[in-house]
Parts: C-alpha cells; sequence; structure tokens
C-alpha cells in the first residue's frame, strides 16, 4: 500500500477519534452525571452484556488491563450490583462474571438512553448522510477488529 493511503488513513483517525469524543461521548457524559461510572466501567458490562459470561482475564487482554487494576473495576460492578463473580466448575482457575437481573435492567436503560440520545444528535443528518454515517460506523469496526 502506498504511503499517500497510509497518511491520508492516518489523518483521518488523528481527527475521527476526537470527534467522535466531542460531539457523542462528552455530551452524552453531561446528561448522565448521575453515574459514578467510568467508560471502563461501562466498556466492562457492554462486553459482559453481549458475551452472556466472560473470563475477567479475557477482559484483561481485550481492554489491555492487567488484572491489578482489573480487579477494583470489577469489585466496583459487584458492589453496585451489576455483576456477580463465579469460578469455572471444571478448572477453578478462570473466574468469570455476568450480569446480574439488576445489572441486566441498567443495562437497558442504559441502552435505551445511549440511543435516543445519539437519535437527538443525528436527526439534523439527511438520510444520505446517515446512511454514510451507519456504513462507515460498521466498516471502521469491522475492520479494527481484525486489528491484533
Amino acid at each position: 500500500m502506498d504511503k499517500q493511503i497510509y497518511d491520508e488513513m492516518i489523518e483521518n483517525l488523528y481527527w475521527a477519534f476526537p470527534l467522535l469524543k466531542t460531539k457523542l461521548v462528552k455530551p452524552f457524559d453531561k446528561e448522565e452525571k448521575a453515574s459514578d461510572l467510568t467508560g471502563t466501567h461501562m466498556t466492562i458490562l457492554f462486553m459482559v452484556k453481549e458475551k452472556g459470561s466472560i473470563c475477567i482475564s479475557e477482559i484483561g487482554k481485550h481492554l489491555g488491563i492487567c488484572k491489578a487494576n482489573l480487579t477494583p473495576l470489577i469489585q466496583k460492578l459487584i458492589d453496585k450490583s451489576y455483576i456477580e463473580r463465579f469460578v469455572d466448575d471444571k478448572d477453578r482457575r478462570y473466574t468469570y462474571i455476568k450480569l446480574t437481573s439488576v445489572g441486566e435492567d441498567f443495562m437497558e436503560n442504559k441502552r435505551y438512553k445511549v440511543q435516543e440520545f445519539l437519535k437527538e444528535k443525528v436527526s439534523d443528518l439527511s438520510e444520505a448522510d446517515l446512511m454514510k454515517l451507519s456504513a462507515s460506523v460498521a466498516g471502521l469496526k469491522e475492520v479494527l477488529m481484525k486489528i491484533k
């Protein structure tokens, strides 16, 4: 691949992530000040919601967080009754977490709030721009999932 394509991609990434944060993440966070959870807590909850149950070490690998730093994050979610920890019956060296019913309710409520917020933020876009944004985000996710 030629240098111009790399340079253009890198330039676009430099712009894309700050724009996502300032246009979508920060405004939502301002509306959701009541929660004392960080973005990392929410990422963990979304991972657990997606997988059903997940090994704590898998979360650490995915997020690039060592076990010592992950433990207090997990503990806070346990203290809030959003998740529960359990040990694999076949191999007790592996500890998993899963959402509780309180966590399920919290995540459904959060998903609804995020969806409504995002709908409002993009409501002024044309249908063509919405389709372009949707395809771009889907493509970005697909490609990023391939990066090791």
